[in-house]
């Protein structure tokens, strides 16, 4: 707090003196009056991670700086993520204050490493924990989203990057016009247990299914999305050690539940297979699609943990 008292005093000469540790400090008092234990301990286990930064003058750190922290602190890619976000977090406030000109945590490559945990990468969502999201729907818009996420089977950066003209309502499907592979381009159905949400998020403000809170026709990040709204969403209804790709492991196993066929499950998802050859859809394929959405209980998904 000294020093930030010091930059309003000498706001050119403080940018090149402020530390790490010290817009740490600034940040937490400030962000920590506001959320969860659970989430304070997040960023102090982050935080312990970064300690070659602490002294640094927050000017002169770059991205190897960053990049290093994250390649040397030996952690998987949840903790990882979390190690991300306090970089994002703290460059946001940074930038805000005038302690920098650069935000070099946009960069920072935690992907590499993603593989390399398979057991945290494939955990599903519990029938208990789906019941309780949805007994909670009516309260957050939040909540709502991880249950359409869970509903449809989509990368959270394909909802992320979803713009609302290519979701059709009456027809109860989504374009996905991009992706990371050629599987990827193709139309989710909209399941009519979620409809409801969607037609709230649709007729909000903002080109994008889901904005920027700053900017309602820019895209929203994905650091921003988990810390802000699914970490903590979750974590006010007592669900924890869930990521977003999560939900998607947890579609494809309802699916697998419900005995829907493995050749249509992985149209919609977006997988490879050997049987899809052509990315032609028939009026009567995008019909099978949006009643295989239909056939699991989503309310109530009875299924034993499915390796997917």
């Amino acid at each position: 707090m000294e020093a930030l008292a010091e930059y309003h005093k000498f706001p050119q000469l403080s940018e090149h003196r402020v530390t790490f540790a010290e817009v740490y400090n600034m940040y937490s008092a400030e962000k920590f009056k506001k959320i969860s234990q659970s989430n304070i301990n997040n960023y102090k286990a982050s935080y312990k991670c970064c300690e070659p930064l602490y002294d640094m003058r927050f000017t002169d750190i770059r991205l190897a700086h960053l990049q290093a922290i994250v390649d040397g602190c030996g952690k998987n890619y949840p903790s990882l993520t979390k190690i991300k976000i306090l970089f994002n977090q703290l460059y946001d406030y940074a930038m805000q204050h005038d302690l920098c000109l650069k935000d070099y945590s946009e960069f920072v490559n935690i992907e590499q490493y993603r593989d390399e945990d398979k057991e945290e990468k494939h955990k599903i969502f519990t029938t208990e924990e789906i019941r309780t999201l949805w007994e909670n729907a009516d309260r957050s818009e939040d909540i709502r989203v991880i249950l359409i996420l869970i509903c449809a089977g989509l990368r959270i950066g394909e909802l992320l990057d979803l713009k609302k003209d290519a979701v059709s309502l009456d027809e109860r499907i989504i374009r996905i016009k991009k992706g990371k592979n050629k599987q990827s381009i193709r139309i989710v159905p909209i399941a009519n247990a979620v409809l409801p949400f969607w037609r709230d998020l649709m007729a909000k403000e903002g080109s994008f299914v889901i904005p920027n809170s700053r900017d309602k026709n820019r895209r929203m990040m994905y650091a921003s999305y988990l810390n802000t709204y699914f970490l903590k969403s979750l974590t006010q209804i007592g669900i924890n050690d869930h990521f977003p790709h999560d939900t998607r492991y947890t579609f494809v196993s309802a699916m697998t539940a419900a005995k829907i066929q493995p050749v249509l499950i992985k149209r919609i998802v977006g997988h490879k297979s050997r049987d899809i050859t052509e990315k032609v859809y028939t009026h009567f394929e995008i019909q099978q699609m949006i009643e295989a959405v239909d056939t699991p209980d989503w309310k109530n998904p009875f299924f034993d943990a499915i390796s997917v």
